[in-house]
């Protein structure tokens, strides 16, 4: 970081020939930074896939370190327009961004030793506590971190109108002394946690590697010796950053304690230890490459070994073979000997195969029989159930019809004593009672007013047919004789299109429907009402008294042809239209056809 905003001119007026070369040098570390750390990223997101941790945090290394040469190369700006750096916000960039950026490398070299640490000192936790969420959370964090680097743009600074910016004077000595502590913190951490892991690796190299004989203890090795050779990598860039970086917190560290300012050499040394810190293709990227060439090249020759041997040992193995042994006693055999022998071996084969197949064949069918037998008990558990449950419903269903005639018949009793006059004109302001008592008095029938102790209207409205009339008559025999002399309407001058019928319950309301379908159909002789019972006269000639529907076609159909039923119930379907009271229907039958 310079500290200078307004660089001193030659007496030409142009800039001096250090100065000159400073801002070339900056510029070259810019261009090496970009394309070195942009093809680090490249080849790494590319080919490698992060297929390891170590990756991971070169990556994340190599974007700071882009950040940084970036930081690098927009430098030029603030010598040749120096006006830039007035405004207070763009004077803190100049500066900042490569202390986050800094901030952030350390960070994330610290963390990558710790995973290091974690894998070689302690293997048998490593993939219980570095998971690939760990591993990028560990990645993610110095960027956070970090920004505790930022608090200048938040008041912790020493910045004045018309303040030159210079390094020195923009920040205070508590935070360039804070920034030194915490990076030589950082360092120190990482320092002490690559001794724990060079001793580790000292122990093995020493001490468990020479014991590796069998296969498993091989694969240890072999997972061990990669683990060494990430830490290789990750060791070589925490070397690399401590010896570029130390150097020059220190010299920010004396000025922190220290109140005397720089000397001019000193100066110097800090511009130039600066730009020697700015970023160059990574260190680690090389030592990967080198790393994964050279365990390709170990395992096609591994490979190549272990093939040649075991053809070694095949071709060795088989010439043995081939060659007749002297220590072996002749022995010669006849063909009975022959035959006595194969029928021998055979009928050992034999009993061994018989005993073997059985013996497997048992053991699948007593698994298939077991589930065979739950399967069964199950069923019948299910079959069990189902019985129970049929009857209950049966029974519901039979307490079920019960209830709904003892309910028919409570609600018919209520009814007991109502008439309903249907096809009455309606009048404004029309008294139902005074018409209910004219349209009685009019078929010879003796009535006062008293006798009728409520009426009114019913029904849904129709623009085509005036609602019915319900009247109660508190006197039977008065309601009897109504419904006697009811069929006098016929023969009275402007009454014929007025019916009387006694109020029935919706289900006997459409079961005397029915009855009166099957009578103009000559499948009952006769039907009527009697107190809100159904009478009727079969084929029998015999009279009946029905409630319910089935009732009905218990007398009507005197067996079990559904077929005759269902036909005659779709023909008759278009006539059983009814209101929403279940009273109201579209063709009334005349008061004639109901009979006492």
């Amino acid at each position: 970081m310079t500290n200078a905003t307004t660089p001193a001119t030659s007496s030409g007026g142009g800039f001096p020939p250090m100065l000159m070369f400073f801002i070339s040098l900056q510029q070259t570390v810019f261009i090496s930074a970009c394309v070195g750390n942009g093809l680090v990223i490249f080849v790494f997101t590319k080919y490698l896939k992060f297929k390891s941790n170590t990756n991971k945090f070169i990556v994340s290394l190599s974007v700071a370190d882009s950040f940084t040469g970036i930081a690098s190369g927009i430098q030029v700006f603030y010598f040749l327009y120096p006006n830039i750096a007035a405004d207070k916000y763009v004077c803190f960039l100049r500066y900042n961004i490569i202390s986050y950026m800094t901030f952030t490398s350390q960070l994330t070299v610290m963390l990558a030793t710790l995973d290091r640490y974690v894998a070689i000192g302690h293997p048998h936790k490593y993939s219980k506590f570095i998971t690939e969420t760990t591993s990028n959370i560990m990645c993610i964090l110095p960027w956070l971190l970090a920004i505790f680097d930022l608090l200048p743009f938040l008041g912790w600074n020493n910045w004045l109108p018309g303040m030159s910016c210079v390094y020195g004077l923009l920040f205070s000595k508590s935070w360039y002394g804070t920034t030194c502590v915490i990076i030589y913190t950082i360092s120190a951490m990482t320092f002490l946690m690559y001794l724990s892991i060079l001793r580790t690796a000292w122990r093995y190299h020493n001490k468990i590697k020479p014991q590796q004989t069998d296969q498993q203890n091989q694969m240890k090795t072999k997972a061990m010796e990669k683990d060494i050779r990430s830490a290789k990598v990750t060791g070589i860039v925490a070397l690399v950053f401590s010896m570029c970086w130390l150097p020059y917190k220190a010299i920010q560290l004396r000025d922190a304690i220290s109140s005397e300012e720089r000397s001019p050499l000193l100066r110097e040394i800090g511009n130039w230890l600066l730009v020697s810190n700015l970023p160059r293709p990574s260190p680690s990227s090389q030592v990967e490459d080198k790393r994964q060439r050279t365990n390709s090249e170990k395992s096609s020759e591994s490979d190549t070994d272990s093939e040649s041997e075991q053809s070694d040992y095949n071709s060795r193995e088989k010439d043995e073979m081939s060659k007749p042994s002297d220590l072996l006693p002749k022995v010669s055999l006849t063909d009975g000997d022959i035959v006595r022998i194969a029928e021998t071996v055979k009928q050992l084969l034999k009993d061994d195969i018989e005993k073997t197949v059985e013996r497997v064949i048992n053991e699948k069918q007593k698994h298939l029989i077991d589930r065979i037998n739950d399967i069964e008990e199950k069923q019948c558990n299910l079959e069990s159930t189902l019985t129970i449950k049929t009857n209950q419903l049966n029974e519901l269903h039979v307490k079920n019809t019960k209830l709904q005639q003892k309910v028919d018949d409570v609600e018919q009793h209520s009814r007991k004593s109502l008439l309903r006059f249907s096809g009455v004109p309606v009048s404004r302001g029309e008294n139902t009672t005074e018409k209910v008592v004219n349209i009685v008095k009019k078929i010879g029938v003796n009535i006062k007013v008293d006798d009728v102790s409520v009426s009114h209207r019913t029904g849904k409205y129709k623009e085509d047919k005036p609602r019915q009339i319900i009247a109660r008559f508190p006197k039977h025999d008065l309601k009897v004789e109504i419904l006697k002399s009811a069929k006098k309407l016929r023969e009275i001058p402007g009454l014929q299109n007025i019916c009387i019928n006694q109020d029935l319950t919706k289900t006997r309301d459409e079961t005397v429907f029915r009855a009166r379908a099957y009578a103009r159909n000559h499948r009952l002789k006769a039907t009527w009402v009697v107190d809100g019972k159904i009478m009727v006269i079969g084929k029998d000639n015999n009279k009946h008294a029905v409630t319910r529907m089935y009732d009905l076609n218990d007398h009507v159909f005197q067996s079990d042809n559904f077929t005759e039923i269902n036909e005659l119930e779709d023909n008759q379907e278009s006539e059983m239209q009814y209101a929403s009271n279940g009273h109201d229907r579209v063709g009334e039958q005349p008061a004639s056809h109901v009979p006492v």
